[in-house]
């Protein structure tokens, strides 16, 4: 069912079945009012928009009337074919033949990856944490530079919205080439109740203590990793504030598995300094 969904002004065309209560609250502004103030402020028609982990397309069809240029990538197949489809949906807009598709997965590794849903697919919670679970596929791999050199054709300014529920954490050596790029505005969001639900999977086997103790240093230490890994050319914040690596933000993450004042999901938006 087509259905014309406008939230502050930009208007597209999707097909809603399946995902009725989504996009009644896209429409409403009650889904992640923060994404898309950041979008309006940040990403112009000088911008090539890079969005990964694209789903069915909300953030995507937001920025492709706002950006010169968009990329999305989409690894899960079932939410792909509906990205496409609503995409099609939009072929009498401007912004259409401005938009280009990628169905793979961001990984190092050449080839194909495992990739899974903790549900039944296309359902936004697909990630490489859980390509051994019963619903998954086999799917094929771009790595950062080639994305990069994508986006780079004919534009100089560009951002980038990374959104891969938990896969963030398995490859931040790799996404460090998009945190690094010049001129370059990154959305990062975090989900770290998926990152913990995978270490209590992996050391499901040990008893109590030793579980405790090794998924909390693990996940203390791939914070750590991550904090490692951003841009010294950009202004790092989260939650609204410049972001703090003290010693105590530290303990808060080993010891409750995430940041002080944590919501269920968490973004760090760099902003180059210039």
């Amino acid at each position: 069912m087509m259905k014309k969904i406008i939230r502050n002004g930009h208007s597209f065309n999707i097909n809603v079945e399946g995902y009725e209560r989504f996009w009644d609250r896209f429409e409403n502004e009650t889904w992640e009012l923060d994404t898309t103030a950041v979008f309006d402020k940040y990403i112009d028609k000088n911008t090539a928009y890079l969005d990964i982990g694209a789903w069915i397309g909300p953030t995507l069809f937001y920025a492709a009337e706002l950006a010169g240029k968009c990329f999305a990538v989409e690894a899960d197949p079932i939410a792909f074919k509906r990205l496409d489809e609503n995409l099609k949906l939009n072929s009498s807009e401007d912004w259409f033949s401005n938009v280009e598709l990628i169905n793979k997965a961001i990984s190092d590794k050449a080839g194909v990856i495992n990739f899974g849903s903790q549900g039944q697919g296309g359902d936004s919670m697909s990630s490489i944490l859980w390509g051994d679970f019963d619903t998954s596929w086999q799917v094929p791999t771009i790595n950062a530079h080639q994305l990069i050199e994508q986006i780079k054709d004919g534009s100089n300014r560009f951002f980038v919205k990374i959104d891969i529920e938990g896969g963030e954490f398995t490859m931040l050596s790799s996404l460090k080439n998009f945190f690094e790029l010049e001129n370059a505005t990154i959305y990062l969001s975090l989900h770290n109740i998926y990152l913990k639900r995978s270490l209590k999977l992996k050391y499901k086997h040990l008893n109590f203590i030793k579980r405790f103790f090794k998924i909390r240093s693990e996940f203390a230490a791939t914070y750590r990793e991550l904090f490692n890994c951003l841009p010294n050319n950009k202004v790092c914040w989260m939650n609204g504030q410049k972001l703090d690596q003290s010693s105590w933000v530290f303990f808060n993450i080993w010891l409750f598995c995430k940041p002080p004042k944590e919501k269920k999901y968490r973004d760090i938006l760099m902003v180059p300094k210039n």
